[in-house]
């Protein structure tokens, strides 16, 4: 698995982000950008604090901006925290919870979750859907809608998929799925899930280094580039499929980690 996190690019040497685009992540957290934040409050022994977003970054992403080199994310921590990660949303499925599932663009999650929500359905979840949401509007964009794929909720201007922030797709979003045991999401949905107080499952690249700071027992990080092709996490759905329907009891380490 580690060596096919790799060669898809979903780990390994980032394809995207440079070292100047990362640093200026970490200054726009400290900052308590809303760029940067997804409208999360970070703590305040953690504004200003350069150092600790790089803590941050380097348990859950496995890099600091100190090192050298390209940046990566470690295929260890995707590993660790997708095993984590899909282990509770298994344990939550299996004992017939609520669990919604959400994403945002550029949509490379969105095949993913169809098939991790199908997966935790099987296993007993009830999983959250509704078959419209809105309109809202949300960063002086209006008109807007939520819409149900497979389960999966994406925010829409009717034409093309949405990036949001989650300020009000991320609102419209629990409006229509209630209260879940667990959210499955990323950008602003993970963040609108977590300000409400709500076990959730982020699926974040290193410029959701916000997320790495709710170091809590209800936030899960599945550290992971985030714009490839759905196709390319494929292994992450294995891993998830894995879990939830708890055939990992009957896996040994060393087929997890290969």
């Amino acid at each position: 698995m580690r060596d096919t996190l790799i060669r898809n690019r979903v780990a390994g040497a980032h394809p995207r982000l440079a070292r100047n685009e990362v640093s200026a992540v970490v200054r726009g957290v400290i900052a308590g950008d809303v760029s940067y934040t997804f409208g999360l409050d970070v703590d305040e022994r953690f504004r200003h604090d350069a150092a600790a977003v790089s803590v941050a970054l380097a348990r859950t992403w496995g890099w600091s901006p100190d090192d050298p080199g390209r940046v990566r994310i470690d295929p260890d921590c995707t590993i660790a925290g997708a095993t984590t990660a899909w282990a509770r949303v298994g344990a939550v499925a299996r004992a017939g919870g609520r669990i919604a599932f959400a994403t945002t663009r550029p949509a490379s999650m969105l095949d993913p979750f169809v098939r991790i929500a199908r997966a935790a359905e099987s296993a007993g979840a009830m999983v959250c859907t509704d078959s419209y949401g809105g309109p809202f509007s949300e960063r002086g964009r209006h008109a807007l809608a939520l819409t149900w794929i497979g389960a999966v909720a994406v925010a829409t201007d009717g034409v093309d998929l949405v990036r949001t922030r989650g300020e009000g797709a991320g609102a419209e979003f629990l409006y229509s799925v209630g209260h879940p045991d667990v959210v499955v999401a990323d950008g602003g949905f993970a963040a609108h899930a977590l300000a409400d107080g709500i076990e959730t499952v982020v699926v974040a690249d290193l410029d959701g280094a916000v997320f790495g700071l709710l170091a809590r027992d209800d936030v899960h990080v599945v550290p992971v580039v985030t714009d490839r092709r759905s196709c390319d996490y494929d292994p992450i759905v294995d891993l998830a499929q894995l879990h939830i329907d708890g055939r990992d009891a009957h896996v040994d380490s060393h087929d997890r980690a290969s």
